[in-house]
């Protein structure tokens, strides 16, 4: 995560899928320690509540352990496609 203003929240879009474990890791290896982490269900995401705030300009890393299926409707977990600047489809 590229992190562009200090913040001691993230909030990440998660219907449909249960998720077990979560770290947050900084470029340098520290582990943030998660406060709190609860199910906003009106908006469909998770948030989580660090113990520290992270500041901007130092790269993070979100790790997830979660259950969900795939669906053929676009929410919860689902497969898609992109074209990058190059017109490379992802």
């Amino acid at each position: 995560m590229n992190v562009t203003e200090s913040t001691n929240i993230i909030k990440i879009h998660s219907y449909l899928l249960t998720i077990n474990e979560l770290e947050v890791i900084d470029s340098e290896g520290r582990q943030s320690k998660v406060k709190s982490f609860t199910y906003d269900k009106q908006k469909q995401y998770n948030i989580i509540e660090l113990n520290n705030w992270i500041p901007v300009g130092i790269g993070y890393q979100l790790s997830l352990s979660f259950n969900g299926s795939f669906v053929k409707k676009i929410i919860g977990f689902y497969k898609s496609k992109y074209k990058d600047s190059d017109n490379n489809t992802r």
